[in-house]
């Protein structure tokens, strides 16, 4: 009685191994492209709402600056004395910072309710203006509000009379039914 015991013990650790190796075996292939999505670093997926905010932020920053640089010889900054240099670069890093925030905080946000609501419109982009105005450049509540929503309008006139491109990507826009 004690060796059926021991025998069955046997038996059943030997056969462990195979029935999890099967599960696995089959959970890997009904599976397969979620598992490569986790596999997959964050930074290679190029369609995430953090990589879209990032390169955003990171292209308005260059361009700030640039429109920084320029802004700072209409101010009579002197160019050769080091003062003069430190202060221009000041004034490309505020303009670029700006620009970054703003950018970053619009693509975030209208990305965000892109994925929340499941529809692609002008409303996202309004509501995405209005927040990027609103907490960079509002000072006041009255001035949050004006610049939120001379954003939002803004927005919502680019979205409507746009082509029919994603600007985020090269890709067409697909359809609200798909």
């Amino acid at each position: 009685m004690a060796e059926d015991k021991l025998t069955l013990r046997v038996e059943k650790w030997i056969t462990m191994p195979r029935i999890a190796a099967s599960r696995f075996r089959r959970s890997t292939k009904t599976n397969h492209s979620s598992r490569l999505q986790k596999d997959m670093d964050p930074a290679e997926d190029e369609d995430t709402l953090t990589m879209k905010t990032i390169k955003g932020a990171t292209t308005a920053f260059v361009a700030g600056s640039i429109w920084g640089g320029i802004v700072s010889t209409w101010y009579n900054v002197p160019r050769v004395e080091r003062p003069g240099f430190v202060r221009t670069l000041k004034m490309m890093g505020n303009y670029g910072m700006t620009c970054a925030a703003m950018r970053g905080v619009y693509i975030g946000v209208k990305q965000s309710v892109l994925k929340y609501r499941m529809k692609r419109d002008f409303v996202n982009g309004a509501v995405g203006g209005f927040v990027a105005g609103a907490t960079v450049l509002g000072r006041s509540i009255s001035t949050a509000i004006s610049a939120g929503t001379a954003l939002a309008i803004t927005s919502s006139v680019i979205d409507i009379f746009d082509m029919g491109k994603d600007p985020y990507t090269t890709k067409k826009k697909p359809s609200a039914d798909s």
